[in-house]
């Protein structure tokens, strides 16, 4: 995104999509580019996000990052809070990081996996009635 001159200008916007993964990173990647870790940003009617700056490698600029949560998980949650995000800061680019599954054969607990490709195939999550026993698949 082009920065605009009346929005706060950031690097990256990095999204999570439970609270639990928020409280994770917020806890666990401590912000080193200064002494003021993550800061929360506030907008009237809008839920907050946290900003911190990182040390780049061979730089004396900073990353500078946006670190917001949506408010449930799903495709069509993420897309509107990285928009809601957009409408009061710029940022050049979008991370998600949270659970996702994968091969345990190929991939461990706590493995960053970086996707070439991204396709929507089967959103949701099936679910087990604990009553009959019968399957369903709840939509994002």
């Amino acid at each position: 995104m082009k920065p605009e001159s009346n929005k706060l200008h950031f690097d990256m916007l990095l999204l999570t999509a439970l609270d639990d993964e928020y409280c994770a990173v917020k806890d666990l990647i401590q912000p080193d580019g200064d002494s003021n870790g993550w800061v929360p940003l506030q907008k009237p009617g809008r839920p907050p996000v946290l900003k911190g700056l990182f040390k780049r490698p061979h730089s004396d600029i900073p990353l500078s990052v946006l670190l917001a949560r949506s408010k449930k998980m799903g495709l069509v949650a993420s897309i509107m809070r990285a928009y809601e995000v957009a409408i009061d800061y710029s940022f050049d680019g979008i991370a998600m990081c949270g659970v996702c599954a994968a091969n345990p054969d190929k991939h461990a607990e706590g493995d960053v996996l970086i996707a070439r490709d991204s396709w929507r195939w089967g959103p949701g999550k099936v679910i087990t009635k604990k009553k009959d026993g019968h399957q369903r698949r709840e939509e994002d």
